[in-house]
């Protein structure tokens, strides 16, 4: 298991950092095979999985077959922690520091099935991830993009809201980049320049002025 965590929802926030933990952990997939969830069909994962070159397969509809290594770990999880902590954490980082601990130990335990523990198991194998250069920052791979236009006060307008691009040219169209839980910070242009939000009352008290 090169990644895992225990959150109180499955949205594509979690996934995206999560992803971006194993990737950065582990390197770049080939491919990466998920269940026909909310976050796994949705336009991020298949827009960053495109832009990293990572080949996204969805488990066919009615086919839980090919997704039995995975369940039979969740019950491992399930038996082996969650039911077997002897002294529960309050809070879910609490949780997610005992889980980490606990799956230190389950991959250096013998797995009945392979003979041997898993980080064994996967020290016997090359790695199929493409290793990442070092250093690279990957949290501009996974930011979505739009194409805004500019207006004549050198602003754009995105989720409602308007953003100042200064060095932009009025009139034309830009690429924006966003996470899209967090559009308090936005990027544009080729450079993923950082936009500044339009402070709306700011404006209006320099006006009167």
């Amino acid at each position: 298991m090169i990644h895992a965590g225990l959150f109180l929802a499955e949205d594509t926030e979690v996934l995206m950092k999560e992803l971006m933990a194993a990737i950065r952990g582990h390197g770049m997939p080939i491919r990466f095979y998920t269940d026909n969830g909310a976050c796994y069909a949705s336009r991020h994962l298949k827009f960053v999985c495109a832009n990293l070159g990572i080949h996204l397969i969805h488990t066919p509809p009615g086919k839980p077959r090919g997704r039995g290594k995975v369940e039979r770990f969740f019950r491992t999880v399930r038996d082996g922690f969650l039911e077997g902590e002897k002294a529960p954490a309050h809070t879910l980082d609490g949780l997610n520091k005992g889980f980490t601990e606990w799956l230190a130990l389950y991959h250096t335990r013998v797995h009945s099935a392979l003979g041997i523990s898993p980080l064994q198991k996967r020290l016997s194998r090359q790695s199929v991830c493409r290793a990442l250069p070092e250093p690279v920052n990957i949290e501009p791979l996974f930011r979505m993009k739009r194409r805004c236009r500019i207006y004549l006060n050198n602003t754009i307008r995105f989720k409602k809201r308007s953003y100042e691009v200064p060095d932009a040219m009025p009139g034309q169209r830009v690429d924006v980049w966003f996470m899209p839980w967090n559009t308090d910070i936005v990027w544009y242009g080729p450079d993923m320049k950082p936009t500044k939000p339009v402070n709306l009352i700011r404006n209006a008290q320099s006006t009167r002025r």
